[in-house]
């Protein structure tokens, strides 16, 4: 094996691919560009070959990037399944037209029986789950919590047997997408083509077709999409309003819930928002990061997610220079940008706890100089692809919390090698096991789940999988007290599954994405356009404030008006089990219609919590 190969046996590995059948391939993958003088514009490099001494007419390796293998679609997946597991309107013509079944409101007034009134804020936690023969605590548990909300019939088949019900969800099929979108690299390419080089319209126009391609096959699929064609203007806002619509159909229709909560859980780790340079590579990185990584070992994902184009752009990595670089010398020795640095250390592994400082967090920064993609004057070959810019890394080795990395100046390897420490720093493993735990358990998580978590982490030295079994085997995590308030993506998600998309994101194939916006915008979290680059929240009182309750409650009762004749305790028993709280028993079968019961359903706390 070459110097080249071997630096990157660690990154092009059969664990960090799972896709990779043929593990002789891989003496052929690696982060190399070879990237050719000539190939760089006179304004960008007539300087460096100067400064450096090089010719243009030298020779370089072939080009090599950073690509994924392309994988079959998934198996066993079947819209006709969904449609029939939907919970259907049920007309008894027992229940009158005035009321939800139970004692009508009148009956039963707040002030004469000492009932509280419906509770405000965070809804308080209920008691009383069940455990009757088919539906027990345990596939409750699984489905709400571990998994996006029951749909009908789910209760049944997870009480059978939860624990293995869940690990027989963690497989890479199970979370493949059965629809086909661009890659990040075609969408950097019509952007760069589009504002930067008129010149390259001879690979964008094919592009945009193929994108319109991708966007009427996936229609055939039932996903709701207005009718307007793709064009160089539009492009990017309809790519994510489609990313957003085929993210919600696969959360409301998969088998593998588990699974995709915890696909989910990566991409908000992972955090980028969706902006002018990104909006259009968020959906790619959820596939090519989140959904390909998510079994394998932490070191592996924190290396793909650093290398991403979305990532590169959104923390501007596409931009730093090394300031002794061939680059940086001719422009002033600027210093490196440490955005991705910095989020990489705080956000994305150790935590501002973890021990390192800020030169640190410059050597990094150093380290990851010259990670960039092509952009348009690397040619239509290299735009959007992950490339290794010799020219703008900073030379030399590295010191970093105390160990020092060799110099390479014609390879990523020098970053690879310390993510792939950072990876194992006991900061990190401490502050990620404890992020599982919490996302799964309670805001504040029991610390003897999270210590076998971390013992579960240091045996398989990161092995995802391995963690996420250690949490399903753990009793800790099964203590039914429903502590985890739902998001509003959760709240949307559990309510599709359990009676339809065409009622909870709208009646109509083609509704308006403003609408679905708006719908978004109202419940206060927006798909792929977290706040900040640390995620959205997953504690409880982030969400429980009194406007976004008032949203969530004309939102709920909109739901319930599309619903028409679903009576309230089939809602709750199909989705939450059917001995709920006396609370919830009082209001939702006490209201004086059946949307207003349907509303208090979709409100009440054991359907807000997981």
């Amino acid at each position: 094996m070459t110097r080249k190969a071997s630096v990157l046996a660690a990154f092009e590995s059969p664990d960090c691919n799972p896709f990779i059948e043929d593990a002789d391939i891989l003496t052929g993958s690696c982060l190399e560009t070879g990237l050719r003088l000539e190939d760089i514009p006179e304004s960008y490099a007539q300087q460096v070959w100067m400064a450096v001494g090089l010719s243009k007419d030298m020779q370089q390796e072939t080009d090599n990037r950073l690509d994924f293998i392309d994988v079959p679609a998934p198996r066993g997946f079947d819209r006709s399944d969904y449609e029939t597991r939907k919970l259907q309107p049920v007309v008894t013509g027992k229940t009158p037209p005035s009321r939800a079944g139970g004692p009508l409101a009148s009956d039963l007034r707040s002030g004469s029986s000492g009932k509280p009134q419906p509770p405000a804020g965070l809804p308080p936690v209920p008691t009383g789950l069940p455990g009757n023969g088919t539906v027990t605590t345990g596939g409750i548990v699984a489905a709400n919590r571990f998994g996006l909300g029951a749909r009908p019939g789910e209760l049944e088949e997870a009480s059978v047997d939860p624990q293995k019900w869940l690990k027989d969800q963690l497989t890479y099929d199970a979370v493949r997408l059965p629809f086909a979108m661009p890659e990040s690299h075609e969408c950097v390419l019509l952007r760069v083509g589009i504002f930067d080089n008129p010149e390259l319209q001879d690979v964008v126009v094919p592009a945009i077709e193929k994108m319109e391609t991708l966007r009427q096959k996936n229609r055939t699929r039932g996903i709701p999409e207005i009718d307007d064609v793709l064009n160089e203007q539009n492009y990017q806002g309809k790519l994510l309003f489609q990313e957003i619509r085929l993210r919600d159909y696969m959360a409301c229709t998969t088998r593998a819930p588990f699974a995709e909560r915890l696909v989910r859980f990566w991409t908000n780790h992972f955090a980028i928002t969706a902006n002018a340079n990104t909006q259009a590579m968020v959906g790619d990185f959820e596939r090519v990061v989140s959904r390909r990584f998510y079994l394998g070992k932490f070191a592996n994902i924190l290396v793909r997610s650093t290398f991403h184009q979305g990532m590169l752009n959104f923390l501007n990595n596409v931009e730093s220079v090394g300031p002794n670089s061939p680059y940086g010398v001719t422009i002033g020795n600027p210093p490196a940008n440490e955005n991705l640095a910095r989020e990489v250390l705080e956000l994305h592994s150790m935590g501002s706890e973890g021990g390192y400082s800020q030169a640190d967090v410059e050597e990094l920064a150093n380290a990851l100089t010259g990670c960039i993609h092509g952009f348009a004057f690397h040619g239509s070959e290299r735009v959007g692809r992950f490339l290794f810019e010799p020219l703008l890394h900073e030379p030399g080795s590295r010191l970093f919390m105390g160990q020092e990395y060799a110099e390479d100046n014609e390879t990523a390897g020098q970053a690879i090698s310390i993510l792939h420490d950072i990876a194992r720093h006991p900061a990190t493993i401490a502050r990620l096991c404890r992020k599982i735990a919490a996302h799964f358990t309670a805001d504040n998580p029991p610390q003897g789940l999270v210590d076998n978590l971390i013992s579960a982490w240091e045996q398989s030295d990161g092995e995802l999988l391995k963690v996420y079994q250690a949490l399903v085997d753990h009793p800790l995590a099964w203590d039914n007290t429903l502590e985890k308030f739902k998001t509003p993506n959760d709240l949307l998600n559990s309510a599709a599954r359990a009676v339809g998309m065409e009622h909870v994101y709208g009646e109509h194939e083609e509704f308006s994405e403003y609408l679905l916006y708006l719908l978004y915008l109202d419940l206060g979290q927006f798909p792929f356009t977290p706040p900040t680059p640390e995620g959205w929240s997953d504690e409880g009182p982030d969400w429980a404030q009194p406007s976004p309750m008032m949203a969530r409650m004309q939102w709920a009762n909109q739901v319930a008006s599309r619903l028409g004749t679903i009576k309230p305790s089939d809602l709750l028993d199909a989705t939450v089990g059917s001995d709920i709280s006396e609370d919830t028993a009082f209001w939702t079968g006490g209201a004086a219609t059946p949307q207003q019961g349907l509303t208090l359903a979709f409100m009440s706390p054991e359907f807000q919590r997981r």
